[in-house]
């Protein structure tokens, strides 16, 4: 378990954390269709609508968003205090952080541009990532309570979130594809998953 404190810890990582969070949001606002971008269920020609396959999720289920960016935007905060900023743990999440949040804002890029098949590839390495980041966070002791709500919180509704997103993703692909799940009844398709 690792609890290490360097207090003299510099502030570039912890702020290249705070701003691909920053960046990650400004994506989400495009993705809402805000600053003129295409809501995300209507980009992509639509294959990310919630009636587009049988595995999309209804889209009140997208309002978990909202939760997530409030607490990468307050992990990103809590990251930068004082004696969060030298704290091994933090030290060892926040390149994988970074990658995580500009991957996110890079999936939206990506359905905006229309590019269903690559958002695939970028969502299934956003996956890996969140997957080392759950790794990671097991392995180490929350510094406290706050850490463990505003931290383990965060990355582990992100994960799961992006684990559901990653089914929904490819179910998507294949339709687009045409692939008809070899003809058999919906809940005989969507049952492994």
């Amino acid at each position: 378990m690792s609890r290490t404190v360097d207090r003299g810890a510099g502030l570039a990582a912890p702020l290249l954390v705070l701003a691909s969070a920053l960046v990650a949001i400004a994506g989400a606002f495009l993705g809402s269709g805000a600053l003129g971008g295409t809501p995300i269920q209507d980009a992509a020609g639509g294959w990310l609508d919630e009636d587009s396959t049988p595995l999309a999720p209804a889209s009140g289920a997208f309002r978990i968003w909202s939760l997530i960016y409030l607490g990468l935007l307050a992990y990103s905060v809590w990251q930068l205090l004082p004696a969060q900023r030298g704290a091994g743990r933090q030290r060892q999440l926040r390149p994988w952080a970074v990658v995580a949040m500009l991957l996110n804002a890079a999936w939206i890029w990506v359905v905006q541009a229309g590019w269903l098949g690559m958002s695939l590839i970028v969502i299934v390495v956003l996956l890996a990532v969140l997957a080392r980041i759950f790794v990671l966070l097991v392995r180490t002791r929350p510094n406290g309570t706050a850490d463990e709500i505003i931290t383990d919180g965060t990355f582990g509704l992100y994960f799961g979130w992006v684990t559901i997103a990653t089914v929904a993703n490819t179910a998507a692909v294949l339709a687009a594809a045409g692939f008809d799940g070899f003809g058999l009844p919906v809940p005989v398709v969507a049952s492994p998953v």
